[in-house]
């Protein structure tokens, strides 16, 4: 799941973003979370009570603390470099301002869906979601699912089973495998090995608890005793 905040003291915007990105996510077969804050005083408390997002849109001329203000708070005070904030403005100007912060991307208002679309995809590219793909072999044909959209794989007697999205519709297939080689093979990306039987994509994670986890397509999976703590942390710096 990616967690996206939208900050800005305008409602309409706010409302504005968050449809959007809804229609982004439901496009591009990706789970999200949104939060959305009407202040940057209220942004800033939520973080150092230690929520985390993968991505803060943010306007920067907000009254009490800024944009920029809650920036250096990030980046600064927090020492967070890992959340991507794409800042929102209706002054050009700003965007020299904001360099020193490692912005995403830069949005001049009136925003449009292209926009916003291109921060999402930016965003995909950063997390390494959209142009990686896994490859795997069924009979004498080679098939290739993009990162972003696999949801699980899970190990069956020598077999293993790829849950996926294929034009937001669900799909399975089987092929030949072990679980251990395409855990080691996707270590680099955001996979969770949560069960000796199931390797799930944290961005289709919908809902972790203590003993399972929910995927985007409401299947329960458990989360093997000896993995609760690990998860824990895992999901405590991805989520």
């Amino acid at each position: 799941m990616i967690r996206i905040a939208i900050v800005d003291d305008d409602k309409k915007i706010c409302n504005q973003v968050e449809n959007y990105l809804i229609k982004i996510a439901k496009e591009q077969s990706i789970t999200i979370d949104t939060e959305v804050y009407y202040s940057g005083e209220e942004l800033c408390k939520q973080l150092q009570n230690n929520e985390f997002f993968d991505l803060i849109f943010l306007d920067i001329e907000m009254n009490e603390i800024s944009g920029l203000e809650a920036s250096n708070t990030i980046r600064n005070i927090m020492k967070n470099e890992s959340t991507q904030i794409a800042y929102i403005s209706g002054n050009k100007e700003y965007a020299i301002e904001i360099f020193e912060f490692d912005p995403l991307y830069f949005l001049h208002k009136p925003l449009d869906y292209e926009g916003i679309r291109k921060v999402f995809i930016k965003l995909m590219n950063r997390l390494h979601l959209k142009a990686e793909a896994f490859s795997y072999n069924v009979k004498y044909d080679t098939v290739k699912v993009p990162i972003k959209d696999i949801i699980y794989f899970e190990s069956n007697d020598h077999q293993i089973i790829i849950h996926y999205y294929q034009q937001s519709n669900y799909k399975k297939d089987t092929f030949y495998g072990k679980l251990d080689h395409i855990q080691h093979q996707l270590e680099n990306l955001i996979f969770l090995r949560i069960h000796k039987a199931y390797l799930v994509n944290s961005i289709h994670v919908k809902k972790y608890t203590y003993e399972n986890v929910q995927m985007s397509t409401e299947a329960i999976l458990p989360i093997a005793q000896s993995k609760r703590k690990d998860i824990r942390m895992a999901q405590l710096n991805m989520d």
